[in-house]
C-alpha cells in the first residue's frame, strides 16, 4: 500500500532539493531519516520532515507497521517564483529568482525487505581464565629455588686494546673495573680532541671565519 505526504511552497530551489532526494528513494524509512540528520544540506531538513509526515500517515490512518516502510519515491516540482530586483550599475535592474519546490514522498510497506537486528547479538566465548593451583605454584618456586645462580662469562672481551674491560671477574671488579673504565674514557677524550684539531685546520685552511 502506498501512502503519501506533500509540502507545497517550500522556500528551497528544487535543484537543491532534487540533490537530496535522489540519494533517498528505495531506502527503509527509518535509514533515510538517519541519512538526512547527517547531510550537510539545508534542504535534507525539508525533506526529512516530508518523510515523517508520510510515516505518520501510514502508521496512523493506515495502521501500518513503520519499520516496514520503504520511500518508494520523492517527487521535487517547481513551484511559483517569485520575482525580485537589485539596482546595479548604469542604472540596471539585477534579477534575483527567489524559487520555491513542491515536494511529494511515496512510502510503501514492504514486510520482510527491512532486516531487523535481534534484540540481543550473540557474543563470541571468552576463554576462560586459567590460574594456576596453589599446589603448582609451590612446584614451580621450589624448581626456582633449586636452579643455579647464572653468572656473567669470566672470558676476556677485547675492545680497542682495553683487555677485559666488560667481563671482569667478581673478585677485582671493584679496582680493575675502575681503571678500565677511566683508561676507555681518555682514548674517547684523545680522540675527541684529535678530531677537533683536525677540524679547525681544515676550517682554517678553507678560509672560514669562526673556530
Amino acid at each position: 500500500m502506498e501512502v503519501q505526504a506533500k509540502a507545497k511552497w517550500v522556500r528551497t530551489s528544487p535543484r537543491k532539493v532534487r540533490l537530496v532526494a535522489r540519494t533517498l528513494r528505495n531506502l527503509p524509512v527509518s535509514e533515510a531519516l538517519v541519512a538526512c540528520s547527517f547531510m550537510p544540506k539545508a534542504a535534507a531538513r525539508d525533506v526529512a520532515k516530508v518523510i515523517r509526515s508520510a510515516q505518520a500517515n501510514a502508521e496512523n490512518n493506515f495502521n501500518l507497521v513503520k519499520d516496514d516502510l520503504v520511500i518508494k519515491d520523492i517527487r521535487v516540482e517547481p513551484g511559483p517564483m517569485l520575482k525580485r530586483g537589485q539596482p546595479r550599475a548604469m542604472g540596471r535592474l539585477f534579477s534575483i529568482f527567489k524559487r520555491t519546490s513542491h515536494i511529494t514522498a511515496i512510502v510503501e510497506d514492504r514486510p520482510g525487505v527491512v532486516k531487523r537486528r535481534s534484540a540481543a547479538l550473540p557474543r563470541a566465548p571468552q576463554p576462560a581464565a586459567s590460574r594456576p593451583t596453589p599446589a603448582a605454584a609451590a612446584a614451580a618456586r621450589a624448581a626456582a629455588a633449586l636452579e643455579p645462580a647464572t653468572t656473567e662469562s669470566d672470558e676476556p672481551v677485547a675492545f680497542m686494546g682495553l683487555g677485559n674491560w666488560h667481563g671482569v671477574s667478581h673478585d677485582n671488579a671493584g679496582s680493575d673495573g675502575m681503571q678500565k673504565i677511566i683508561k676507555l674514557t681518555n682514548w674517547f677524550a684523545g680522540e675527541f680532541a684529535y678530531f677537533v684539531g683536525k677540524l679547525k685546520t681544515m676550517v682554517v685552511s678553507s678560509g672560514a671565519v669562526g673556530l
